[in-house]
């Protein structure tokens, strides 16, 4: 709990303009794509004022920790073995880089998922998944492959564990179900080009008129791109953007050690997968595709640590969702599991990356944070939000 909580307030800061931005947007022109937050908690909770959604977003940050450490505690306690990947979580720069994501739509969808892996029912997940899925890609259509396959995961575990040969088929056809509905949502939202540049902009002068901070001008960029456009872009970069490629490298070597430890954890679990469960290589591969589906958008977007995180949260929580559903084994951690956890955490207590928006890592006792953080921007005085 202790490394959790110093990992979070290692990323803690005010929210960017870049998520303001982002949650200001809604449906005035139109249907398009991440406008469904900014149209409804957004004009609910009067986000187009700086200190209204940064209190938001703080709410919001706290109710997604609450909800994963609920899930956490009610599967691993007093679950031997546990304990040691729950510390190589809570410890990991992917914490930090959570926190860092305060006012990103990803913390909102983290709720709605998480929420919905808390219920244990299968046909009940089922019916509730149907709108949370098409509300969550309504909000970012990033959720198709960051946390949709974790969803789907469930189900899989589901039918691995079904007792009755006659429901056999129930939860794939669920599966299906949801894929089928996500996908078309998505095409409907992202494939197709949502706004034109004129519109754009004509959107931003709009939008800037009703709030209370300056706006940042390349998030209306993103939604003239097609996911085509994107495709085309990122393949740009890697091939003619050498700064790219070494900040992908530094991304994935911090992130390295705490993915292997969570990969290491859930090869453990599976083996507490019975060899007579039916289709246990489908659940098995199912599990590896839903702990990497993230990384799928470093093809759509550059945001490289941003994905590794929500790849290692992933990670996790497939962990999480094996222990429950196979309870009562303790887990049997390779031997130098501890050994590697330790070192793994004193890495991940005393290194890193920038964050985003080049952001410093903060550091014990945090006073940065509270320093950069300008809490005068929370009480509305006669001062601008951070620009970062």
């Amino acid at each position: 709990m202790l490394l959790g909580v110093i990992s979070l307030f290692k990323g803690l800061r005010i929210p960017s303009r870049w998520a303001a931005t982002q949650a200001a947007i809604n449906y005035d022109s139109g249907l398009l794509k991440r406008g469904f937050f900014g149209e409804t908690i957004g004009r609910w909770f009067h986000f187009q004022q700086f200190s209204h959604f940064a209190a938001g977003s703080f709410v919001i940050l706290a109710v997604f920790v609450a909800l994963v450490l609920f899930l956490t505690l009610s599967i691993v306690k007093g679950r031997s073995g546990c304990a040691a990947v729950c510390a190589v979580f809570f410890s990991s720069f992917a914490v930090t880089f959570i926190a860092d994501m305060i006012g990103y739509l990803d913390i909102a969808l983290g709720i709605l998922a998480v929420s919905l892996l808390l219920i244990r029912g299968t046909w009940l997940r089922f019916f509730v998944a149907i709108p949370v899925s098409v509300v969550a890609l309504l909000i970012h259509e990033s959720f198709l492959f960051t946390l949709l396959p974790v969803i789907l995961f469930s189900f899989v575990l589901d039918a691995a564990t079904e007792s009755k040969p006659g429901r056999s088929l129930r939860a794939p056809l669920m599966i299906l179900f949801l894929i089928s509905i996500s996908s078309a949502v998505t095409v409907k939202l992202a494939l197709a080009r949502p706004v034109t540049p004129e519109v754009a902009a004509a959107m931003e002068r709009r939008l800037q008129s009703s709030v209370n901070f300056p706006l940042r001008s390349d998030v209306f960029l993103t939604l003239e791109r097609s996911a085509r456009e994107n495709f085309r872009y990122m393949k740009f970069m890697y091939r003619s953007c050498p700064g790219c490629k070494t900040m992908f490298s530094v991304s994935a070597a911090v992130f390295a050690p705490t993915a292997i430890l969570l990969l290491t954890a859930i090869g453990a679990a599976l083996r507490l997968v019975p060899e007579t469960v039916r289709h246990r290589n489908i659940l098995l591969a199912s599990a590896w595709i839903a702990c990497v589906s993230p990384l799928a958008m470093y093809f759509l977007g550059w945001d490289w640590a941003r994905w590794n995180t929500l790849a290692c949260f992933d990670a996790f929580v497939v962990f999480l969702l094996i222990c429950r559903n196979f309870p009562g084994t303790p887990i049997q951690l390779p031997a130098w599991f501890r050994g590697a956890g330790i070192l793994v955490i004193v890495l991940s207590m005393a290194t890193g990356e920038p964050l985003m928006d080049d952001q410093q890592i903060n550091t014990f006792p945090f006073v940065y944070a509270l320093k950069d953080a300008h809490f005068e921007s929370i009480v509305p005085l006669k001062v601008n939000p951070p620009d970062k």
